[in-house]
């Protein structure tokens, strides 16, 4: 069974356990559990500095469980970097509320990838 750290996010006014649920019925699709759980720092989430350190020092971790690919969007620009950076250490990235998963580079680097990125790029636009 795989295991998987799960991220919530701090800036949207969805509850914590409303988030934590949609996580958890995301997983069970997956057929993994969440071994761990954190929140982002409110001040901080826009940087996002610590979490693949955060995750990095963990052993038997197979993946980040984001809520919502909204917490990629730092500064008005997608953090494609962050999902690479994780994928070349060996794990997956997912996205519950979307629905989404990257678990290869050949995944992150396709066509179909990059209009996904602009698609949500645009909508994170116009929602702020």
């Amino acid at each position: 069974m795989k295991q998987f750290y799960s991220c919530i996010d701090s800036k949207i006014p969805s509850p914590q356990r409303e988030q934590h649920m949609i996580i958890d019925s995301y997983v069970c699709r997956l057929g993994g559990s969440v071994t761990y759980s954190t929140s982002e720092d409110f001040v901080l989430r826009d940087q996002q500095k610590w979490i693949f350190e955060r995750v990095a020092r963990i052993s038997g971790i197979d993946g980040v469980i984001f809520f919502t690919i909204d917490q990629f969007f730092c500064e008005m620009k997608f953090n494609e970097e962050l999902i690479r950076k994780f994928i070349l250490s060996g794990r997956e990235v997912h996205f519950a509320r979307e629905q989404l998963s990257f678990t290869s580079e050949e995944q992150l680097n396709s066509s179909e990838s990059k209009s996904l990125f602009v698609f949500f790029q645009a909508l994170s636009y116009i929602r702020s």
